[in-house]
């Protein structure tokens, strides 16, 4: 076999593995409960319906199965699950940032992509859609 085709079947075979992975709860997540009571303690006043929603479309952003959006918390910051899912610089991601942003502007009006949103939580987002201005 020539090199150029082992290289070429390497490559290929990290770009369908690093979609493969991409796709994978990160660990941290993996053990936890549901985190729904973290969320009705911080958002008191929000429907369990309307939490859900939210967290649905977070993780449909990011490729993830729905069943997995109670096991994120209002203090998760958005930056650190995106790092736990590529935590490996240089490993082309699914531009799953870009589509949160997009998801949140449509399905709720709030526009993301202005300001320093590198500590931004799952919760401070929430607040600005269930409290809009």
């Amino acid at each position: 076999m020539e090199w150029s085709t082992i290289l070429l079947a390497l490559i290929i075979a990290a770009v369908v593995l690093s979609g493969v992975f991409s796709r994978l709860l990160p660990g941290r997540f993996l053990g936890r409960g549901c985190m729904g009571r973290e969320w009705r303690r911080r958002f008191p006043n929000a429907g369990k319906q309307s939490i859900r929603r939210f967290l649905g479309v977070f993780t449909d952003a990011f490729g993830l199965p729905v069943r997995h959006r109670l096991g994120f918390s209002p203090h998760d910051k958005v930056l650190d699950i995106y790092r736990d899912m590529y935590p490996h610089r240089g490993v082309p991601d699914e531009l799953e940032l870009e589509t949160f942003v997009l998801e949140v502007r449509e399905n709720f009006g709030i526009d993301l992509s202005q300001g320093d949103n590198k500590d931004i939580t799952l919760g401070d987002i929430y607040s600005r859609i269930s409290q809009p201005t």
